[in-house]
């Protein structure tokens, strides 16, 4: 439910600390994804902790490297080389049984390396380079 929250939180706060404006088909939209995460809510009777860590840590994140000016690439460059050394840590931790068939099998590791490539490559042209979402609204996208 968070990560159906967070944009609408962005939104929000996009509109509130940047003074940033939605047209009115954007006021629709924000509605209609409001109705839907509210019929979601009465459906299910209850919101999670984590719904609320998404909703108010993520948030803050994405507005302080707003405020210093990373652009995406850079911020999820810095974001991997933070992440990455402790989950193959976790990872070497918790099942090595995994690591040792990944590394045994040269299929598997080509399957995964190709993977990693490819969501590299997506990622990439998601962010469309440095210049087009370097001011880019925050309502439009809370990873930008």
């Amino acid at each position: 439910m968070g990560y159906f929250l967070f944009p609408l939180t962005m939104v929000l706060l996009g509109c509130v600390l940047f003074k940033e404006k939605l047209s009115k088909v954007q006021w629709i939209t924000v509605a209609l994804a409001g109705m839907g995460i509210a019929a979601e809510i009465m459906r299910t009777g209850e919101l999670s902790w984590a719904t609320f860590w998404v909703c108010g840590t993520y948030p803050i994140y994405y507005i302080m490297r707003r405020i210093q000016k990373v652009r995406a690439v850079t911020g999820l460059f810095i974001d991997a080389l933070i992440i990455a050394p402790l989950c193959l840590i976790w990872l070497v931790m918790t099942d090595m049984d995994t690591v040792k068939v990944v590394l045994t099998d040269g299929w598997l590791l080509l399957k995964v390396v190709g993977l990693g490539v490819v969501s590299i490559l997506a990622l990439q042209s998601h962010l469309g380079g440095e210049s087009s979402t370097a001011c880019q609204p925050v309502r439009l996208d809370g990873i930008y």
